[in-house]
């Protein structure tokens, strides 16, 4: 589902933020024709028993789209990659793992930064994700979260989709300096903070 919540078009460029072993990735490289599927980590063994570059690249072979991905080590919070470089940025269960609201604050802010305009981000996680969605709309994009189905995933996980407006970069120097603002929401607020569909 959260790949399809990115609705991605056959040549589109895709980043799998904290990737892993490349189940999301893999999926995503699945639906491309001449695009490409980018996985960016940096392979914490600890976060995911057999994690290491070597084991995504296995499993990106065994599903026959190995020429469809890239793998890339770096930070989530200072992604060596262009401004609007993905049509999409997806993250499943990653960015909790940041344990400061500062750190992810700075993550959602690079999410944004490297999307194309018209792009969208879906982010998938099960703690934060009011914050998430605070600060990706500072960054200017239009925002969801939904619950996802409890009896498909436990512990219960949100769903945040971000749309990135096709003129995002003419958007007003009020938006951008709130969002200076912004990015370290009160954390009082995360647990109530629900926009409908």
């Amino acid at each position: 589902q959260v790949v399809d919540r990115a609705e991605l078009a056959g040549g589109a460029r895709v980043l799998d933020v904290g990737c892993g072993r490349g189940r999301l990735l893999i999926e995503a490289a699945k639906r491309l024709k001449e695009g490409r599927a980018v996985g960016l980590d940096i392979w914490h063994a600890e976060d995911l028993s057999g994690n290491g570059p070597a084991a995504t690249e296995a499993n990106a072979k065994a599903e026959g789209v190995a020429d469809r991905v890239e793998l890339v080590d770096g930070n989530a919070m200072k992604m060596p990659f262009g401004d609007g470089s993905f049509d999409a940025v997806l993250s499943s269960l990653c960015l909790h793992n940041l344990y400061r609201r500062e750190e992810r604050a700075l993550a959602l802010a690079e999410i944004a930064r490297v999307l194309k305009p018209g792009g969208r981000a879906v982010i998938q996680d099960f703690r934060h994700t009011g914050d998430y969605v605070k600060a990706l709309e500072a960054a200017g994009l239009q925002v969801e979260r939904r619950l996802v189905n409890p009896l498909l995933m436990f512990p219960p996980t949100w769903r945040v989709v971000g749309k990135k407006n096709e003129d995002w970069s003419q958007r007003p120097q009020s938006r951008r300096r709130k969002r200076r603002n912004l990015l370290c929401p009160p954390r009082s607020s995360a647990t109530s903070f629900f926009h409908p569909a």
